[in-house]
């Protein structure tokens, strides 16, 4: 099937990044479409098991537990993403799929400098989509393999990085300082609640 929701951008002389947008504890998360193997809807005995896709085992956890976010209930919406790089195979549970995005790499902007907790390794940076943000995830911390954090790191420094970027004009920021111990995202960001809309497009690896 195709996957649904796909928003491409402007067209642009700057090198557009493509990224799969999930929801995941009541937040859009952007990860890189390359790095996706797949998208299934896992059964409920594999809620907290290994995924055994094409002969390759993906160790399956929530991707709000990743963040320390509230997990949203099993539905008929919850997608495991299927997420490979180097060695290294892991599926994330999320509440929805909302579809593929090209952005503009200046597009990207590093967090406001009032979040000065660990979410600053948490997040390389985040966009507008539609009428939210969309969190870019580190991915040498969403790995958190060891092993694998040097070939992250190299895959990250190819292209320009968005915490590189200038903030935008205009973006939310509060004026207080956020304490460590009491980050919360979602409440941060005002994220606002989105809707899917009908257009699509194929993508070779979508099966949602």
């Amino acid at each position: 099937m195709s996957l649904r929701g796909r928003t491409v951008g402007t067209t642009s002389l700057v090198a557009e990044a493509q990224f799969l947008v999930v929801v995941s504890g009541g937040v859009p998360v952007a990860i890189p479409s390359d790095l996706v193997r797949g998208i299934l809807q896992p059964e409920d005995s594999q809620r907290e098991q290994t995924i055994i896709w094409l002969g390759v085992a993906y160790p399956l956890t929530s991707l709000a537990d990743r963040f320390g976010w509230s997990r949203a209930a099993w539905t008929p919406e919850t997608r495991a993403i299927l997420f490979g790089l180097g060695n290294s195979m892991l599926a994330f549970s999320v509440d929805r799929v909302m579809g593929l995005t090209d952005v503009d790499r200046r597009q990207i902007k590093p967090l406001p400098p009032h979040f000065s907790g660990p979410e600053r390794k948490w997040i390389t940076g985040l966009f507008l989509f539609r009428e939210s943000l969309a969190l870019v995830p580190d991915l040498t911390w969403l790995i958190g393999s060891p092993q694998e954090e040097a070939q992250a790191a190299a895959l990250i420094e190819e292209s320009p990085n968005p915490v590189q970027v200038s903030a935008a004009r205009g973006m939310r920021q509060e004026p207080e300082t956020v304490e460590a111990e009491e980050v919360n995202l979602a409440d941060q960001l005002d994220v606002e609640p989105i809707e899917e809309v009908s257009d699509a497009e194929n993508a070779p690896w979508a099966d949602i």
